[in-house]
Protein backbone atom coordinates (compact mmCIF):
# COMPACT_ATOMS: atom_id res chain seq x y z
CA UNK A 1 0.00 0.00 0.00
CA UNK A 2 1.35 3.41 -0.88
CA UNK A 3 1.24 6.34 1.45
CA UNK A 4 -0.92 9.22 0.36
CA UNK A 5 0.60 12.59 1.14
CA UNK A 6 -2.84 14.20 1.63
CA UNK A 7 -4.02 11.52 4.06
CA UNK A 8 -3.58 13.65 7.16
CA UNK A 9 -4.78 16.92 5.59
CA UNK A 10 -7.82 18.47 7.27
CA UNK A 11 -11.12 17.99 5.47
CA UNK A 12 -12.41 20.90 3.43
CA UNK A 13 -15.42 22.62 4.99
CA UNK A 14 -18.76 21.73 3.43
CA UNK A 15 -20.35 24.67 1.68
CA UNK A 16 -23.97 25.21 2.54
CA UNK A 17 -26.28 25.48 -0.44
CA UNK A 18 -28.17 28.77 -0.26
CA UNK A 19 -31.92 28.49 0.18
CA UNK A 20 -34.09 29.69 -2.68
CA UNK A 21 -35.63 33.11 -2.11
CA UNK A 22 -39.02 33.21 -0.42
CA UNK A 23 -41.94 34.16 -2.64
CA UNK A 24 -43.08 37.75 -2.69
CA UNK A 25 -45.53 38.83 -0.04
CA UNK A 26 -48.21 39.21 -2.70
CA UNK A 27 -48.24 37.04 -5.79
CA UNK A 28 -49.05 38.53 -9.16
CA UNK A 29 -52.55 37.04 -9.06
CA UNK A 30 -53.26 38.54 -5.64
CA UNK A 31 -51.89 41.89 -6.76
CA UNK A 32 -54.04 41.75 -9.91
CA UNK A 33 -57.11 41.00 -7.77
CA UNK A 34 -56.47 44.08 -5.61
CA UNK A 35 -56.03 46.20 -8.77
CA UNK A 36 -59.37 44.92 -10.11
CA UNK A 37 -61.04 45.73 -6.77
CA UNK A 38 -59.63 49.26 -7.03
CA UNK A 39 -60.86 49.70 -10.59
CA UNK A 40 -64.35 48.49 -9.65
CA UNK A 41 -64.40 50.94 -6.74
CA UNK A 42 -63.42 53.79 -9.07
CA UNK A 43 -66.17 52.79 -11.50
CA UNK A 44 -68.66 52.64 -8.65
CA UNK A 45 -67.75 56.23 -7.84
CA UNK A 46 -67.47 57.62 -11.37
CA UNK A 47 -70.68 56.17 -12.86
CA UNK A 48 -73.10 57.59 -10.23
CA UNK A 49 -71.30 60.95 -10.33
CA UNK A 50 -71.49 61.06 -14.15
CA UNK A 51 -75.16 60.06 -14.28
CA UNK A 52 -76.12 62.21 -11.25
CA UNK A 53 -78.04 59.31 -9.73
CA UNK A 54 -77.36 57.02 -6.84
CA UNK A 55 -79.90 54.19 -6.68
CA UNK A 56 -80.47 50.80 -5.07
CA UNK A 57 -78.27 48.88 -7.59
CA UNK A 58 -75.37 51.23 -6.76
CA UNK A 59 -75.80 50.53 -3.05
CA UNK A 60 -75.97 46.79 -3.72
CA UNK A 61 -72.78 46.97 -5.83
CA UNK A 62 -70.96 48.81 -3.01
CA UNK A 63 -72.13 46.25 -0.45
CA UNK A 64 -70.91 43.39 -2.66
CA UNK A 65 -67.55 45.09 -3.25
CA UNK A 66 -67.01 45.77 0.45
CA UNK A 67 -67.97 42.19 1.34
CA UNK A 68 -65.61 40.78 -1.30
CA UNK A 69 -62.69 42.96 -0.20
CA UNK A 70 -63.33 42.09 3.46
CA UNK A 71 -63.54 38.38 2.71
CA UNK A 72 -60.32 38.47 0.66
CA UNK A 73 -58.52 40.41 3.38
CA UNK A 74 -59.59 37.89 6.04
CA UNK A 75 -58.48 34.97 3.87
CA UNK A 76 -55.12 36.61 3.25
CA UNK A 77 -54.57 37.26 6.97
CA UNK A 78 -55.27 33.69 8.07
CA UNK A 79 -53.44 32.13 5.12
CA UNK A 80 -56.38 30.45 3.39
CA UNK A 81 -55.30 31.80 -0.02
CA UNK A 82 -51.69 30.72 0.31
CA UNK A 83 -50.70 27.70 -1.72
CA UNK A 84 -47.82 25.24 -1.37
CA UNK A 85 -45.27 27.83 -2.54
CA UNK A 86 -45.66 29.57 0.83
CA UNK A 87 -44.89 26.48 2.91
CA UNK A 88 -41.59 25.62 4.56
CA UNK A 89 -39.88 22.51 3.12
CA UNK A 90 -40.95 20.22 5.99
CA UNK A 91 -44.54 21.54 5.84
CA UNK A 92 -44.54 21.05 2.07
CA UNK A 93 -43.45 17.42 2.49
CA UNK A 94 -46.26 16.87 5.01
CA UNK A 95 -48.71 18.53 2.58
CA UNK A 96 -47.56 16.20 -0.22
CA UNK A 97 -47.95 13.13 2.02
CA UNK A 98 -51.49 14.22 2.92
CA UNK A 99 -52.68 14.71 -0.65
CA UNK A 100 -50.96 11.54 -1.91
CA UNK A 101 -52.20 9.31 0.90
CA UNK A 102 -53.99 6.16 -0.22
CA UNK A 103 -57.49 5.83 1.27
CA UNK A 104 -57.50 3.03 3.85
CA UNK A 105 -53.73 3.16 4.25
CA UNK A 106 -51.86 3.08 7.54
CA UNK A 107 -49.92 6.08 8.83
CA UNK A 108 -46.76 4.87 7.09
CA UNK A 109 -48.55 5.04 3.74
CA UNK A 110 -48.84 1.32 3.00
CA UNK A 111 -52.24 -0.03 2.12
CA UNK A 112 -53.48 -3.44 3.20
CA UNK A 113 -53.51 -5.96 0.34
CA UNK A 114 -56.93 -6.67 -1.09
CA UNK A 115 -57.95 -10.13 -2.26
CA UNK A 116 -58.72 -10.38 -5.97
CA UNK A 117 -62.37 -10.26 -6.94
CA UNK A 118 -64.06 -13.59 -7.58
CA UNK A 119 -65.66 -14.34 -10.90
CA UNK A 120 -69.42 -14.09 -11.07
CA UNK A 121 -69.87 -17.52 -12.73
CA UNK A 122 -68.44 -20.75 -11.28
CA UNK A 123 -66.51 -21.71 -14.46
CA UNK A 124 -62.76 -21.84 -14.34
CA UNK A 125 -60.95 -19.10 -16.18
CA UNK A 126 -58.59 -21.55 -17.93
CA UNK A 127 -61.31 -23.43 -19.77
CA UNK A 128 -61.83 -23.37 -23.54
CA UNK A 129 -63.73 -20.41 -25.04
CA UNK A 130 -67.45 -20.85 -25.62
CA UNK A 131 -68.50 -22.03 -29.11
CA UNK A 132 -69.57 -19.25 -31.52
Amino acid sequence: MTENEHWDAPAAPVQKIPEPPRPQHLTRIELAAWVVYGLVAILLLVIPIATHSFSLPDIAAWVLLIATVTMTGIWLRNGALRGPEWLKPEDYERYLREIQRIPGADEDGTARPRPPARRADPKRSGGPPPPP
